[in-house]
C-alpha cells in the first residue's frame, strides 16, 4: 500500500530493497524526497496487480499461495480491520451503507 509513511519506510531499508504497491492508503499520493534512494542505492518501486499474476501464474501455484494465505489468517499471523459484518440475506439492503465507512472490510456472513 502507498502513502507517505510508506515513502518513509521505503528510506529506511536497506540497498537494493523493493517497494511493491497495489493500492493507495491515502488520498494524497506519496511524495519522493531522496531520488538518490533509486539512483544510488538500486531501489526499485514496482505495481503490482493481482489480475495480471493470476492470468500469467500457474494454477498449482496459484493455489498453494492461495492456501499459504489462508493459512496466515486463520492462526492469526496475518489479520484485517473489519469495520462490519453483513448478513448475506441482508446484502441488498445493507452493503451500500457498509462499504461507506471506508475504515476496514466488509464481511459477507452466511
Amino acid at each position: 500500500m502507498a502513502d507517505q509513511i510508506s515513502e518513509q519506510v521505503f528510506c529506511a531499508m536497506p540497498n537494493g530493497a523493493r517497494w511493491v504497491c497495489y493500492g493507495k492508503l491515502s488520498s494524497d499520493l506519496p511524495k519522493l524526497t531522496q531520488m538518490g534512494q533509486l539512483i544510488f542505492m538500486g531501489k526499485r518501486i514496482e505495481g503490482f496487480w493481482l489480475t495480471q499474476w493470476m492470468t500469467t501464474t500457474p494454477p498449482a501455484d496459484q493455489m498453494r499461495v492461495v492456501a499459504e494465505v489462508q493459512a496466515r489468517f486463520a492462526d492469526g499471523r496475518w489479520k484485517t480491520d473489519v469495520s462490519q459484518r453483513v448478513a448475506l440475506k441482508d446484502v441488498i439492503k445493507n452493503l451500500a451503507n457498509a462499504l461507506k465507512k471506508g475504515d476496514g472490510k466488509v464481511i459477507i456472513t452466511p
